[in-house]
C-alpha cells in the first residue's frame, strides 16, 4: 500500500493540487493509516435509508466533484444539503465552529419533532 502511493506521489502532474506537508514527512505507518481509510472509503457500499439524509458539504467544494445529490439520491428517500463555511479540511475548525454549531443545531430542530427535543433538553439541564 505504501508503495503505491509513493508511485503516486511520483507520478502526480504538474501544476496539479500540491502535496500536504505532512505527507511528505510522515512516519510510514502513519501513511498506511491514511491509505487503509482510503481505501475502506472506496470499498464502502451504503444501503437504503428510508428517511432524509442531511448531507454537511463545504461550500468551497471542487467543481470538479459530482454533487452530494448526484452521489446519495439513491441511498435515501429524500437529500438535504446544508452548506458549511469553509472547505473539506476546515469545515469544522476553530474559525467556522460557531456556524458549524449553528448549521447542525437548525438541522437537528427540523428533523427532531418537538416533543424529542423537550426530552433532550431535559435531559441535559438533568446532567
Amino acid at each position: 500500500m505504501l508503495g503505491m502511493l509513493r508511485d503516486y506521489l511520483k507520478q502526480r502532474q504538474p501544476g496539479g493540487p500540491p502535496i500536504p506537508p505532512f505527507l511528505k514527512s510522515a512516519p510510514a505507518r502513519v501513511l498506511k493509516v491514511g491509505v487503509s481509510a482510503l481505501l475502506a472509503s472506496a470499498r464502502y457500499r451504503p444501503g437504503f435509508y428510508a428517511g432524509e439524509l442531511t448531507l454537511f458539504t463545504p461550500a468551497s467544494r471542487d467543481p470538479s466533484l459530482p454533487s452530494p445529490q448526484v452521489i446519495w439520491h439513491r441511498h435515501a428517500l429524500s437529500v438535504s444539503v446544508v452548506p458549511m463555511a469553509g472547505d473539506h479540511l476546515t469545515m469544522l475548525s476553530p474559525d467556522h465552529a460557531d456556524a458549524a454549531a449553528g448549521s447542525l443545531t437548525r438541522a437537528l430542530k427540523i428533523s427532531t419533532p418537538a416533543s424529542d427535543r423537550f426530552r433532550f433538553s431535559t435531559a441535559l439541564a438533568d446532567a
